[in-house]
């Protein structure tokens, strides 16, 4: 307290700031890296349409932090990027992935039917 005032310093900002990063990675649920597990052709396939996904989340103006967040994990003796994702971004990757897979046309109408149901 400084003259009555209460002051928040950079430890009470530093607590806040690590309080929403830890409530944004609670939300983050799902590795990017699962899509190839589930039918994806390979890496390139999969980094198209999660760049896509970031790009409809940014010209939406919402925030990319809330769903992408990019992380390194051990694969043998081999350190790999992959992107943990929440489950809009999860379904925005699906989305924006090509169509002539069939399993990603398949997983989109799964999708599309597990909502509509």
């Amino acid at each position: 307290m400084f003259n009555g005032v209460v002051v928040y310093g950079e430890t009470e900002s530093g607590f806040f700031e690590q309080l929403e990063d830890n409530l944004i990675t609670m939300h983050l649920t799902h590795y990017a890296s699962e899509l190839l597990r589930r039918g994806f052709n390979d890496e390139a396939e999969l980094d198209s349409a999660l760049h896509k996904a970031i790009g409809a989340l940014t010209r939406a103006s919402q925030p990319v932090v809330k769903h992408f967040r990019e992380v390194y994990v051990s694969e043998g003796p081999a350190i790999k990027k992959d992107w943990m994702v929440s489950e809009l971004g999860y379904r925005l990757i699906i989305f924006n992935a090509d169509i002539s897979n069939p399993v990603v046309a398949k997983l989109q109408v799964e999708l599309l039917a597990n909502h509509i149901s």
